[in-house]
């Protein structure tokens, strides 16, 4: 990986970013053949469906006789077709230009002969495995590094997971994006973990986990179906799961430290940092995290404090409220009736050779639907995140033991 790579060796060999005393442990890049993300799997489809939807509206506009309109819808034009074609020829070009390092202080991504971002030793390191042998290195920087703004803190920008947008070349990604240090693409993740754990970095590996069907779902030739995949995404989307955490504490005290710390709940939270909210009545607690942003769809804990021996159980269901996952299920519904109604009638126009005057009723509900579906994935991901951080602010309150 680095043999092939004439300038990074150039630039290695006399590292002007390099501190006194310092030294190179594992050098990088992004494998340049990885052009597709995970996430394009949707963020594609909505590209093109924005793109067509306004393709559309231009060429109707140019059968009315009107050129003006066309004007118009350009700029949108213009994003569609970044969207579609020109953020993967900018992920290329970055790819080129970019480096990574780590080395016996830090970890450095290196933009042509700038270091843009770098994390330190202590800061926590993970390692994310994906299917094809590739890996992602993630550092989770400290809040000083995040750019102070009075419209980036309103929005919650930095507070929002970027797990999303993460190597997608999608506008607006490295903005909203919390700061980290990423290492993408990786084609050596063992040699990556290595020299990381060989360098003292704090690191954790994970490998790459689909939700997007459960193990019941997988047919007998050991691939999921179409239907299985789509099931799968609404339950772990949509529907409640089952949590249950185990304290050492008795049941009393680990009640008592959840009224002494939890917040009392509020609505809304519109500015950076994590607030662990709640309500514990009697033996019945209600639990929620919030950072940055509102989110309808962010998850939220129902249960109780059970007895178990010497210690407890806090056990119950998280996930986001009932009534959003029926608001869900009824608008998706919708648009899709109209989207499958919509394409019967192109499909009759295009064989009995009419003009296709269906089409917006096809590109409309399909945008709404790729929209929708890129908002839920965008909200899960957020939610699971801050129950990522709940799950870990309850393990160390009530001295709980780390997840096997």
């Amino acid at each position: 990986m680095v043999g092939s790579w004439r300038d990074w060796g150039e630039s290695a060999g006399d590292a002007p970013w390099l501190r006194p005393g310092e030294w190179i442990a594992w050098r990088g890049r992004p494998d340049p053949h990885v052009v597709f993300a995970p996430q394009d799997a949707f963020l594609l489809p909505l590209s093109i469906v924005w793109t067509g939807f306004f393709v559309a509206v231009a060429l109707s506009t140019r059968h009315g006789g009107s050129a003006v309109p066309n004007f118009s819808t350009f700029p949108f034009l213009v994003v569609g077709a970044y969207l579609v074609i020109g953020r993967f020829i900018v992920k290329l070009w970055r790819f080129h230009r970019t480096r990574y390092a780590l080395t016996d202080q830090r970890a450095v991504e290196i933009i042509g002969r700038r270091v843009k971002r770098e994390a330190s030793l202590a800061d926590p390191m993970t390692v994310t495995r994906r299917r094809g042998g590739h890996a992602i290195a993630v550092w989770k920087l400290p809040s000083s590094h995040e750019r102070p703004g009075g419209v980036r803190a309103l929005l919650g920008a930095g507070t929002m997971p970027t797990d999303m947008l993460r190597g997608t070349g999608w506008p607006g990604a490295d903005w909203f994006a919390r700061p980290e240090l990423a290492f993408v693409n990786i084609a050596d993740p063992d040699r990556l973990e290595s020299a990381a754990l060989q360098g003292g970095f704090n690191l954790t590996t994970k490998a790459t986990t689909t939700a997007l069907s459960p193990p019941d779902a997988v047919s007998q030739t050991g691939r999921r179906t179409l239907g299985a995949k789509v099931t799968g995404w609404i339950r772990s989307r949509l529907l409640r799961r089952q949590y249950a955490l185990w304290t050492p504490l008795p049941p009393a005290d680990a009640i008592e430290r959840l009224r002494m710390h939890l917040a009392p709940t509020r609505m809304m939270s519109w500015v950076g940092g994590s607030i662990y909210t709640g309500k514990v009545s009697g033996w019945q607690v209600r639990l929620v995290c919030r950072s940055g942003l509102n989110n309808s769809w962010r998850w939220n804990f129902r249960g109780a404090v059970a007895v178990n021996g010497p210690g407890s159980w806090l056990v119950g269901t998280t996930g986001p409220l009932e009534v959003v996952a029926v608001f869900s299920a009824i608008w998706g519904g919708l648009a899709s009736l109209f989207f499958v109604g919509g394409t019967i009638g192109l499909v009759s126009q295009l064989v009995s050779g009419h003009s296709p005057t269906a089409l917006p009723a096809v590109l409309v509900p399909g945008a709404m639907i790729a929209f929708f579906v890129g908002m839920i994935e965008f909200a899960y991901r957020s939610a699971a995140h801050e129950w990522d951080m709940m799950d870990t602010w309850l393990r160390q309150l009530l001295q709980a033991p780390g997840p096997s």
